[in-house]
């Protein structure tokens, strides 16, 4: 019986000593206030994928440039059989009955009020305000999570409960009364002295680079010309989207992602 068992905890990681600098407790989070936690769960696939990361990689291997599909990617870091429904039984046998499995099948999202936190995780969770933005606030918990052991063994760690965001950098300076950084153009030269790279161009046609865009934003190939004319860089071209890549109007960071 499950009610009857007495659960062994385990500590599964080690609860930071404070909260990340640039942020402040400000008390216990009501009850019913919620958070939404990753649970990460155990792979048994990693080796394999690191072995086909390094062939298609390698000229010399013969199993270069035979990138894998999506599917095949997702059967590689989906979660070890018996994970999923270990952590969901656990959720349910408490009273949470609505999760969703990440898209690789890798993880459990999950929302949960702190008062669930505190029985499933046994940690007090805080409220926290940015010491750059007294507006920005955020629940975490600074205290170790404990699992039960049957638990434990398929879950690699919880995300969205201990980790800070970081603040930027110029707003944590103004806040201790520093100057600003003062930043000026970077340019492909200063990017390529600072990382000792050199400017030979083999033209070949056998390698390639990809770039991943979200929410919708695309690059403007008249906007990549300019650019590779006023730095006097080799002309290329993007030879192949997926999807809605060309804007009319570039947007900023994929015109920068394809330019640089």
């Amino acid at each position: 019986d499950m009610m009857a068992t007495v659960f062994l905890l385990c500590l599964l990681a080690a609860a930071p000593a404070a909260a990340q600098h640039g942020w402040t407790a400000e008390g216990a989070a009501d009850d019913g206030a919620r958070l939404t936690l990753h649970f990460l769960l155990q792979q048994d696939g990693l080796s394999v994928l690191d072995a086909a990361f390094h062939a298609v990689s390698d000229p010399r291997n013969p199993a270069y440039g035979q990138h894998w599909t999506r599917e095949q990617l997702k059967r590689s870091v989906k979660a070890v059989p018996g994970a999923v429904d270990a952590v969901s039984t656990w959720l349910w046998e408490h009273g949470v009955y609505e999760w969703s499995v990440a898209p690789c099948a890798d993880a459990l999202v999950v929302e949960l009020s702190v008062a669930e936190i505190r029985v499933l995780l046994g940690v007090q969770v805080q409220r926290y305000v940015s010491e750059a933005n007294p507006n920005l606030r955020i629940l975490r918990s600074v205290e170790a999570y404990q699992l039960p052991t049957h638990v434990k063994s398929y879950v690699q760690s919880i995300s969205g409960l201990h980790n800070f965001p970081v603040p930027r950098l110029h707003a944590r300076a103004q806040a201790v009364g520093q100057p600003q950084a003062v930043f000026k153009t970077v340019t492909p030269s200063e990017v390529r002295s600072l990382y000792g790279v050199n400017e030979a161009f083999s033209g070949s046609t056998n390698a390639s680079q990809a770039l991943a865009e979200f929410e919708f934003q695309g690059y403007r190939p008249g906007d990549l010309a300019k650019f590779q004319s006023h730095f006097n860089l080799p002309t290329q071209t993007v030879r192949n989207v997926n999807g809605s890549g060309k804007a009319a109007v570039g947007h900023t960071e994929a015109n920068l992602d394809v330019q640089y």
